[in-house]
C-alpha cells in the first residue's frame, strides 16, 4: 500500500500551481511518470486545470489521469464540532475538506461553485493585505506573483501569503507566519465564506462526482464526521494520506469496508520541503479503477 515503491500503483491527492503547490500540471505529470506512477489525480484547492489537456499529456507519458479537486467546506453550525482538528493542522471552526474525483461538466453546479470560491479568495486576500497593513506589514498581490511559482492566482490562499511573508523577511518560516499572523485569531487572519457540506455533496453527485472525506485522520473524531456525511451521500474515504500512522489506515480501512464506501489515498503532495517525495507514497491502483468505475455509473452503494 504506502510506500510500496515496486508497484506502479496510483496517487489520487496532488496539487499543482492552480493552486498552493509548487508545480504546474504538466511538470507534475512529467515527475510522476519518472517516480513510476501508473495513475495521478491532481486534486487542487477550489480548482482544477484544464481536464482535458491534462489527460492528454498523461496519456502521451504512460500515465492515467483520473480528474480531481479537493474543496473546503463548511459543517452546519449544529455539527460544526465534528470538524474539530487535531495535530496541528490549520483549519478554521467546522471547516471540512472533500475530494471530488470525475469529468464534471463546465457549467454545472460545481464550475458555478468554484466561481464564487475563486471571487471570495480574492476578496479575502485583499482584506488580508490590509488587515496586515494595520500591523506595520507592507504586502500586495505582486509580493505574491514574486513569491509563488503560480499558474495563475484563481485560488490564492494562506500558503502563498506565508511565503510572501517570509520571502519579504517579516518571519522565519511559512509555520512562523502561520503562528503569528495567519492563522485563526491572529492578525491577520480573515475568515471566508464555504459552502456548506451537504450542498456541495449533493451538487458534486448530480454533476457525475464522487465525494470523498479528504485526510479523515487529521479530524478529531473522524468516524462520527463520517457517519453524519453519509447521511448527505458522501461516496468515499480517503485511507491513506501522508499524516495517516499504520492504524490509522487499518480503522478508516475498516470503517469503509463496513459501510460500503469507496476508498482512496495519495501522499498530498504540494513540492515542499517537508513533503514526502511524490511516488514514495501510492495506493493500489485497483482502487483508482474502482473509482473510474463508480464514476462511470457504477457506485457500488
Amino acid at each position: 500500500m504506502a510506500g510500496a515503491l515496486s508497484s506502479p500503483g496510483a496517487d489520487l491527492h496532488v496539487h499543482s500551481t492552480m493552486s498552493d503547490g509548487t508545480l504546474p500540471p504538466g511538470q507534475l505529470l512529467a515527475k510522476a511518470s519518472a517516480k513510476n506512477l501508473g495513475w495521478i489525480s491532481i486534486c487542487d484547492h477550489d480548482a482544477m486545470p484544464d481536464q482535458c489537456r491534462v489527460w492528454r499529456e498523461a496519456k502521451a507519458l504512460g500515465i492515467r489521469y483520473l480528474p480531481g479537486l479537493e474543496l473546503s467546506l463548511q459543517l452546519p453550525k449544529c455539527v460544526d464540532h465534528l470538524a474539530a482538528t487535531c495535530r496541528g493542522y490549520r483549519l478554521a471552526t467546522g471547516e471540512v475538506h472533500v475530494l471530488i474525483y470525475g469529468w464534471l461538466s463546465s457549467g454545472g453546479y460545481v464550475s458555478e461553485l468554484l466561481h464564487r470560491m475563486q471571487e471570495d479568495r480574492r476578496r479575502r486576500m485583499q482584506c488580508m493585505f490590509s488587515a496586515l497593513g494595520e500591523v506595520g506589514i507592507r504586502v500586495g498581490w505582486q509580493d505574491l506573483f514574486e513569491s509563488e511559482k503560480v499558474e495563475s492566482l484563481d485560488t490564492p490562499g494562506r500558503p502563498h501569503l506565508a511565503t510572501a511573508l517570509v520571502r519579504l523577511g517579516y518571519v522565519n518560516s511559512v509555520r512562523q507566519a502561520f503562528e503569528r499572523y495567519l492563522a485563526p485569531g491572529r492578525p491577520g487572519y480573515v475568515s471566508r465564506r464555504r459552502e456548506l457540506v451537504g450542498c456541495a455533496i449533493r451538487g458534486a453527485r448530480e454533476d457525475g462526482g464522487i465525494v470523498a472525506l479528504a485526510h479523515p485522520a487529521l479530524y478529531r473524531d473522524p468516524l462520527p464526521l463520517m457517519d453524519y456525511l453519509r447521511t448527505l451521500g458522501i461516496d468515499g474515504v480517503e485511507v491513506v494520506h501522508r499524516d495517516h500512522s499504520f492504524r490509522d489506515i487499518q480503522i478508516l480501512l475498516r470503517y469503509a469496508r463496513t459501510h460500503r464506501l469507496l476508498v482512496t489515498g495519495g501522499s498530498d503532495y504540494h513540492g515542499r520541503e517537508t513533503d514526502a517525495s511524490l511516488g514514495s507514497i501510492r495506493v493500489p491502483a485497483r482502487w483508482a479503477m474502482e473509482l473510474e468505475s463508480a464514476i462511470a455509473g457504477d457506485r457500488g452503494q
